[in-house]
């Protein structure tokens, strides 16, 4: 079990609701503090954005998602309701190798992490928009904030599940035109919340907070405090290596098995070729003489095959015994 992060802490959330959508805007914008969980006095909600701006883009995210619904409902009957947005929250720690994490740095990585995201859209969408585009799509229709606490800073960039695009793009083949061009974004798609997780690595390192130094912190922490948790993996990787040992061990014993059944039966032989060389000798048979000599020396070249097999066994097993029963 991995207990060192590979990403900063990030989650993805699909928002189901219209009502659902307008209570998460209230809650990551909440900026008096009023929700139960910001009421702690080390609690501070930073929103870039006056509250007309806000109701303005949460209105066109409605807006956009109602239109599209409508649209579905009249090309085909019944369905499931799509999703009007998606929200990324993506958490990182009061402090990384005793440096520690303020709000300055916090309205820095806000501001990276939310060009990165919307550059990242249009690549992945081939939405082909231009520096102004993007900007235009950000003032109408993203929403952000900050969380500052200082056992839990993070951010949360909320995303509308439909964009409508500003010219003509290629989708399917096909050339969907401007202004009734409408594509789903899905933020939960690996190969997108990978890029978005990347993209969070990357600019806390521009900040001078190392990833690396994380998971080393993390993981010191982890069997610092949870000692029992950190000694139930240690015991649990040691029995794994046991039973892979003792797994050998049995193969092991199985082929010496094995081997000592083939030199009974060789040795059985032995005795029976020996019994007709002497019966051959009383007998004065040349004939059987010259045959079960040649029969002993292929025995006793299959017997040293045998021997040779054997001592190439591991050491730690006992070797079966050579000599006749």
């Amino acid at each position: 079990m991995r207990m060192t992060p590979r990403n900063f802490y990030t989650k993805f959330l699909t928002v189901k609701s219209t009502k659902s959508l307008i209570n998460l805007v209230d809650y990551i914008t909440d900026k008096h503090d009023e929700h139960i969980n910001h009421l702690s006095d080390n609690h501070k909600t930073i929103v870039f954005d006056e509250q007309q701006v806000i109701d303005r883009k949460l209105k066109n995210m409605i807006n956009i998602f109602n239109y599209h619904n409508t649209k579905v409902k009249l090309n085909r009957k019944g369905g499931r309701p799509g999703s009007p947005a998606s929200s990324i929250m993506i958490s990182i720690p009061e402090n990384i190798a005793n440096k520690t994490v303020d709000i300055k740095t916090m309205e820095k990585f806000h501001k990276k992490m939310v060009d990165d995201t919307v550059s990242k859209l249009n690549e992945i969408y081939n939405l082909n928009w231009t520096k102004e585009e993007e900007e235009l799509f950000k003032n109408n229709y993203l929403i952000s904030s900050i969380h500052f606490k200082k056992s839990n800073p993070h951010i949360n960039i909320m995303i509308p599940s439909i964009v409508q695009t500003y010219k003509n793009i290629e989708k399917d083949n096909k050339v969907m035109r401007a202004k009734s061009a409408i594509l789903k974004i899905r933020l939960g798609l690996r190969k997108l919340s990978y890029q978005i997780k990347q993209l969070a690595n990357r600019n806390m390192l521009s900040l001078g907070y190392s990833l690396a130094d994380y998971e080393i912190q993390k993981q010191r922490e982890t069997k610092r405090l949870n000692p029992i948790a950190s000694l139930k993996q240690d015991i649990k990787e040691e029995k794994q290596k046991q039973e892979h040992i003792s797994k050998e061990m049995q193969e092991h014993l199985l082929e010496h098995q094995k081997m000592q059944q083939q030199l009974d039966k060789f040795f059985k032989n032995i005795e029976i070729y020996k019994k007709r060389i002497n019966d051959a000798i009383e007998s004065n048979n040349v004939e059987k003489m010259v045959k079960y000599e040649k029969l002993q020396d292929k025995a006793q070249s299959k017997f040293n095959t045998l021997k040779s097999a054997l001592e190439q066994l591991s050491y730690n097993n006992p070797k079966p015994d050579l000599k006749p029963q």
